[in-house]
C-alpha cells in the first residue's frame, strides 16, 4: 500500500533499476508505470504547501532527469577514485555508467511512446547521443538508431521539423564515418531510409 511520496518514491528506483538492467522488458516496465500513475494517490510537497502535488508521474519525471545528468557527474566520480585504481578499474567505472546512461535513454523512449513524458525530453536524449560526430561511440550511435526507430514518427511533425532535419543531417555524416563500424553504418542508413519512406517501409521496433 502506497501510504507516502517516499513509498512511490522508492517503486519509481526500483522499477528503474529494473527497466536499466533488463532493457528487453522496457516495455513492459512503462505499461507498470502507466498503471502505477493511474492507481497512485498524490502527496503534497512537504516543503512547499502552496506547490503543486507529486504525483507519480511528477516525480518519475524527476527521476528521468535524474538518471539524465548522472553522466555529468562521472568525471567527479573518476576523479575521486584513489590515485592506485588502475586503469582497467577506471574503464570499467565509465562504461557502467555509459551503459546505465544508454538503458535510461532507451527506457525513456518507452515512457514517452505510453505518453508519459513530454516530447521536450526525447530532443534532449537526441541532442546527447549526437554529440560527437568526429569520434562517435559505439554504443551511443546504437542507442540512437534504436530509440529514433521507436519514437521517430511521433516527433517529426512540422514544428520540430528544423531539429529533426538538423539530426538527420547529422546522421548521414555518421554513416559516412570510415571510424565506424559497418553494422552501425548500415544501422543508420536504415533509419535514414526509414524517415525517407515517411517512417512506414517497415515496423519500428525498439
Amino acid at each position: 500500500e502506497i501510504k507516502t511520496r517516499h513509498d512511490m518514491v522508492a517503486i519509481i528506483d526500483l522499477v528503474f533499476d529494473k527497466a536499466l538492467f533488463e532493457p528487453l522488458f522496457g516495455t513492459m516496465y512503462a505499461s507498470l508505470c502507466v498503471k502505477c500513475a493511474e492507481r497512485f494517490p498524490s502527496f503534497p510537497d512537504e516543503t512547499d504547501p502552496n506547490a503543486k502535488p507529486r504525483t507519480f508521474k511528477r516525480l518519475l519525471l524527476n527521476k528521468c532527469q535524474e538518471e539524465f545528468e548522472k553522466e555529468n557527474s562521472l568525471q567527479a566520480e573518476l576523479d575521486a577514485l584513489p590515485l592506485e585504481t588502475s586503469k582497467e578499474e577506471r574503464d570499467l567505472v565509465e562504461k557502467k555508467a555509459k551503459r546505465r546512461m544508454l538503458g535510461n535513454i532507451r527506457f525513456i523512449g518507452e515512457l514517452y511512446k505510453q505518453k508519459m513524458l513530454a516530447e521536450k525530453i526525447m530532443h534532449e536524449c537526441l541532442i546527447k547521443l549526437l554529440g560527437d560526430i568526429e569520434h562517435p561511440e559505439e554504443e551511443s550511435v546504437e542507442c540512437l538508431c534504436k530509440l529514433m526507430t521507436t519514437i521517430g514518427q511521433s516527433i517529426d511533425h512540422e514544428k520540430a521539423r528544423s531539429h529533426m532535419d538538423e539530426y538527420f543531417t547529422r546522421m548521414k555524416e555518421l554513416s559516412t564515418n570510415p571510424a565506424l563500424a559497418n553494422r552501425l553504418r548500415f544501422m543508420l542508413q536504415e533509419v535514414i531510409d526509414l524517415r525517407r519512406g515517411g517512417w512506414a517501409s517497415r515496423k519500428a521496433d525498439a
